[in-house]
């Protein structure tokens, strides 16, 4: 968002103290506000290309493995003699 706003983007350092009294001015609105801000704006762009690539990835896989009949493991069951 602040990409798409401006192009003058600086950088400064602030000092970060702890809170020495008093109590936090968010409430549970404004907090839930926020949250919905930060949904509502944030990209689905990364998620849209990674689920494409999962998927054309998956089809090349799956058409390799058809030519490859080789099983991968077998399971052999034992009789009660064969045990002794």
């Amino acid at each position: 968002m602040i990409l798409k706003s401006t192009k003058n983007i600086g950088m400064i350092t602030i000092e970060h103290y702890e809170r020495k009294f008093g109590e936090s001015n968010y409430n549970i609105k404004k907090l839930l506000i926020l949250w919905s801000n930060m949904v509502l704006n944030f990209s689905f762009k990364p998620f849209k290309f990674a689920s494409i690539f999962g998927i054309v990835l998956k089809f090349i896989i799956l058409i390799f493995r058809k030519k490859n009949k080789i099983p991968q493991f077998e399971i052999l069951e034992k009789t009660q003699n064969e045990k002794k």
